[in-house]
Parts: structure tokens; C-alpha cells; sequence
């Protein structure tokens, strides 16, 4: 499958664990209703008080605008909503669900302009951590408690299993002798430090927030539509240097047998083999997540 199909999913899996390690204790097998009308009418129609609802509405509302919009970030179909990266029944009921930013992140999904696509499929998929991130869905094991799964634990944290199963949440960024959250990196006083905004210093090290390229020192957005690209900083976020070395925003939706690559993405369903780069039929495969034991 063409990485530009998934990057997204590994920002997000409802941005909640994926960065997580891939084990899990139990092994219930996750069971979703292929229902694509199931975002038709809004949020207010949906039960989002549960961890287990909001898991099958957000795949669902994920899976109806992928369609809408040509995404290829699934293949369309009744197989969609399981191939979308999220914790499985049982692992949703052990997780803390804030209602209210569930029901914004569902009616943002089911409102978002096709012409924003490329700032959810495409690069950094921040657009879409920004509506659906952690603050929706989120483990709720601190460091140094049990965990089961890679859902369980809180942002900061990654179920270890390497003493067995259950295993223990651990630090994902130790730091000194505390640790950083995800919105901070450890810097050279083994100090948390917040990530650069725009128009701020990068530092020696560069770290600018995700999105964001670190350009004379200073860090900046990149470049935009149409500006002349192939060289330090790089396009801006969502967009990608195309054929006539200018920046453009992808172009979806492209047809079996079209050439494909760089800019031109292949309708839901196709892949573009890197060797070929014309659009074939992909073969999708569930995501493993195998169980610890």
C-alpha cells in the first residue's frame, strides 16, 4: 500500500495510542457495522457518551469522508471502518472519553471542505489531531500503573511488556529524572522544553513543532501554492514539491491505469507501485495488533 495512504492513521489510530508499541493483552476480536449512513444526519444522532460509540462513529465518519473526497486513505466499502487504527471494544471501556470534544471532532469530520483534505492524508496529519487528537479519547493508566493493551496508558506513556503480560506504563520521552509529555521534547539540560512555535528560535537542535521547518534559525511554515521548491526549507504542510519543482497541493482521485506518484494520488481502493507508478488495485490487509502473552 502506497505510505501516503496511512500516514495519517499513524498521527492519529483517533491520535490516541498509535505511537504506542503494538502489543496487547486480550484478544477480542473487534466487530464494527459497516454502516456509512451512520454520520448522516450529525452528531446529535450518535451516541458518543461511550468509549465504544465514539470508536465506531469516528470510523465511520472517518471511512464517509475518505469516500467523499476521493482521500485513498481506505479503500471504500463495507471493509473500511476496520481498517481504520483504533482500539478494539473491550480496550474503548477501559479508556476516559470527553463527550463534548467527541461530538466536535465527529460534526468537524462530517463538515471538513474536500478542499482541506491534503492537511489530513497527506504529510503531517496535524488538521485532524487538532478535531480528533487525545483530548477526545485517551488511556487513563499513569506511568508506573498496569496496562493490557497499547490503549491503556495515558499520552505521556507506552505499555511496556517486556516483564510479561500485563505489562507496565512507561515514560515515552524520559527526561532527567522525570519525563516530557508529547507536546515537549527533552532538551540538552535533560530538561522538558515546549516544541517551537512559528516566527521563534529553532535552537542548536532545530525543534520546531511538527509542521514547521527550522529556516535561518528561525522556524517558519515552508513555502506555499506555486512558490519555486527542491531546496531548503520544503513546502509548507500539506502540500508537496510537484513535477515543475513548485509547490502544489495533491491531486486526488486519479484512475486505474493513470500515472501516479508525487502529487497525483490513486482513487480509494488503487495503489501507485513505486516501480510502476501507475494506479492498480491495492490489496488491503487489516492492521495486526498482535496480542501479548
Amino acid at each position: 500500500m502506497d505510505p501516503r495512504r496511512v500516514v495519517f492513521v499513524l498521527g492519529l489510530a483517533i491520535a490516541i495510542a498509535v505511537a504506542h508499541s503494538t502489543i496487547a493483552c486480550d484478544s477480542s476480536e473487534r466487530k464494527v457495522e459497516a454502516d456509512m449512513t451512520v454520520f448522516a444526519n450529525g452528531p446529535d444522532d450518535i451516541d458518543t457518551s461511550t468509549g465504544v460509540g465514539f470508536v465506531h462513529a469516528y470510523q465511520a465518519a472517518l471511512c464517509a469522508l475518505n469516500k467523499r473526497c476521493h482521500a485513498a486513505m481506505f479503500p471504500d466499502g463495507p471493509e473500511c471502518p476496520d481498517l481504520v487504527p483504533s482500539p478494539s471494544d473491550e480496550q474503548a471501556r477501559r479508556m476516559q472519553l470527553d463527550s463534548q470534544a467527541a461530538a466536535v471532532c465527529l460534526s468537524s469530520l462530517g463538515s471538513l471542505s474536500c478542499d482541506d483534505i491534503n492537511l489530513v492524508t497527506h504529510r503531517d496529519p496535524s488538521l485532524l489531531e487538532e478535531l480528533c487528537g487525545s483530548k477526545v479519547l485517551f488511556g487513563a493508566s499513569a506511568v508506573g500503573e498496569t496496562c493490557f493493551s497499547v490503549w491503556d496508558c495515558e499520552n505521556a506513556a507506552y505499555c511496556d511488556p517486556t516483564n510479561g503480560c500485563p505489562g507496565t506504563c512507561v515514560p515515552k520521552i524520559p527526561c532527567g529524572e522525570a519525563y516530557c509529555t508529547l507536546e515537549e521534547f527533552c532538551n540538552s539540560q535533560d530538561e522538558c522544553e515546549a516544541w517551537h512555535v512559528e516566527g521563534t528560535e529553532c535552537g542548536t537542535a532545530g525543534r520546531c513543532l511538527r509542521g514547521l521547518f527550522c529556516e535561518s534559525g528561525v522556524c517558519t511554515v515552508g513555502l506555499g501554492v506555486n512558490e519555486p521548491c527542491g531546496v531548503a526549507p520544503g513546502c509548507r504542510e500539506g502540500l508537496v514539491c510537484g513535477p515543475a519543482y513548485v509547490c502544489v497541493k495533491p491531486t486526488y482521485g486519479v484512475a486505474e491505469g493513470a500515472p501516479c506518484g508525487n502529487n497525483l494520488i490513486c482513487d480509494n481502493g488503487l495503489d501507485c507501485p513505486p516501480t510502476e507508478h501507475f494506479c492498480q488495485p491495492a490489496t488491503s490487509a487489516k492492521p495486526d495488533t498482535p496480542d501479548c502473552q
